[in-house]
C-alpha cells in the first residue's frame, strides 16, 4: 500500500523540496559525525542534542522570510492551542463499536513498542521487561483516553530521535513531555513556519542507525532462508 501510494503521488514531487531535504539530511549526518569524533565529543559533546533543533529553527526562519518558499513548500501551518478538555472517553454503548479496531491497536502498537526496545536495548547493551512496557503502555493509555490523546507506544521515529540525541533514561521522555505541554499552551504560533521537509529529514537520519545491517550480513552468511524471511519481513514492514 506505501509502494502503490508513493507511486499514485510521484507526480507531485517538488524538486525544490528533494533539494532542500537532502541537504538537511547531510547537515544532521555531518552533525552527528562531528559531535560524536572520537577527538571532538570531548569539547562538543553539549551540540550533540542541537542538531534537530538546528534544523527545525533554519528551516522555519527560511519559510518564515521567504514568500516564494512558502508558495512552493509544505509547513505544519496553524496549531490549535491549550490542552484539550477532560472527558469520559467511551460509554456502554459505544463499547462494542470500538472493541475491535481498539483491540487492533493495542495488538500493533505492543509488537511496535517490543520491536523498538529490543531494538535499543541490543543496541545499548541492556535488557527490557515486556510485562512492565504492556503495563507502562496500558496505564499510558487509559489516563490518556479521558483528554482524547492519541494511542501511546513505542513510536520509531521518535524513540529513534530520542536516542540520537542522547536520551537514556525516563528524564528524558518527562521533559519531553512538558516541553510539549508547554508549547501546546504557549508556543504553538512559533511552528507556524516550520517545513513539513525538515522534520522528515530529522525523522530518517534518526531511523537509519536503527537498520542493523552488519546483523542482516551475518544471518546471510550463517543461513540463507532466514535471510530471505528477514528481508521479506522488513519489505512488507516497509512497503
Amino acid at each position: 500500500q506505501v509502494a502503490k501510494s508513493i507511486q499514485a503521488e510521484a507526480h507531485h514531487t517538488s524538486g525544490l523540496c528533494v533539494a532542500l531535504a537532502l541537504a538537511f539530511i547531510a547537515y544532521l549526518l555531518f552533525h552527528r559525525f562531528f559531535t560524536r569524533h572520537r577527538v571532538l565529543k570531548r569539547y562538543l559533546w553539549w551540540l550533540q542534542p542541537l542538531g534537530p533543533l538546528i534544523v527545525v529553527i533554519v528551516g522555519a526562519l527560511m519559510l518564515g522570510n521567504s514568500p516564494y518558499l512558502q508558495s512552493k513548500l509544505k509547513y505544519v501551518g496553524h496549531i490549535p492551542e491549550g490542552m484539550p478538555p477532560a472527558r469520559v472517553p467511551i460509554t456502554s454503548e459505544m463499547l462494542g463499536r470500538v472493541f475491535p479496531t481498539a483491540f487492533g491497536a493495542f495488538v500493533v502498537g505492543d509488537m511496535e513498542a517490543i520491536a523498538i526496545g529490543k531494538g535499543l536495548a541490543d543496541k545499548h547493551g541492556y535488557s527490557i521487561d515486556s510485562t512492565q512496557e504492556l503495563l507502562a503502555q496500558g496505564v499510558a493509555n487509559l489516563v490518556g483516553s479521558f483528554f482524547s490523546c492519541y494511542t501511546a507506544t513505542g513510536s520509531f521515529s521518535r524513540s529513534a530521535v530520542n536516542d540520537m540525541v542522547g536520551g537514556k533514561t525516563q528524564l528524558a521522555a518527562l521533559i519531553s513531555a512538558l516541553v510539549v505541554m508547554f508549547t501546546l499552551l504557549f508556543l504553538t504560533s512559533w511552528f507556524f513556519w516550520v517545513p513539513k521537509f525538515a522534520l522528515a529529514a530529522i525523522v530518517i537520519t534518526s531511523v537509519i542507525p536503527l537498520v542493523d545491517v552488519g546483523s542482516a550480513i551475518q544471518l546471510f552468511k550463517m543461513s540463507k532462508k532466514d535471510f530471505v524471511v528477514w528481508l521479506t519481513a522488513a519489505s512488507l514492514v516497509m512497503f
